[in-house]
């Protein structure tokens, strides 16, 4: 589910309104601090990643899958360079809560976000299934 951007709260469609200059999608709740410019559009959403199967329902082999701790993987990464979750966010060009996300393994990014996370920390979190 998306999250407003000022209250936090998660909820099935967000608003988008004019705040300060700026464009932001917010709850019913929040919408009352700017003006409406679009109502309860859907949010992007991330689906958590299906690992690859074979017709049999069997994990290919070949195929990469996140590691048990890929979310200790990333915050620890993260706090080694002295980011706070907002600076690794906007220097990859992402929300800050889908960070938060993935370091409590809430969610498994998609493929270009994986990557992204992974070369900007010079990580892995994927290995060869076992």
């Amino acid at each position: 589910m998306p999250e407003c951007t000022l209250c936090g709260k998660r909820v099935a469609a967000l608003n988008k309104i004019e705040l300060e200059d700026a464009i932001v999608e917010v709850c019913d709740d929040c919408s009352k601090f700017g003006r409406v410019v679009q109502r309860a559009t859907p949010a992007k959403t991330y689906k958590p990643m299906q690992k690859a199967v074979d017709l049999h329902g069997i994990l290919k082999e070949d195929e990469p899958v996140f590691a048990s701790d890929y979310g200790k993987r990333v915050r620890e990464a993260r706090e080694a360079r002295g980011l706070a979750r907002p600076d690794l966010a906007r220097k990859i060009n992402e929300r800050e809560s889908i960070i938060r996300r993935i370091e409590r393994q809430e969610m498994e990014p998609d493929d270009t976000l994986t990557r992204k996370i992974e070369r900007f920390l010079n990580i892995k979190i994927k290995e060869e299934y076992e």
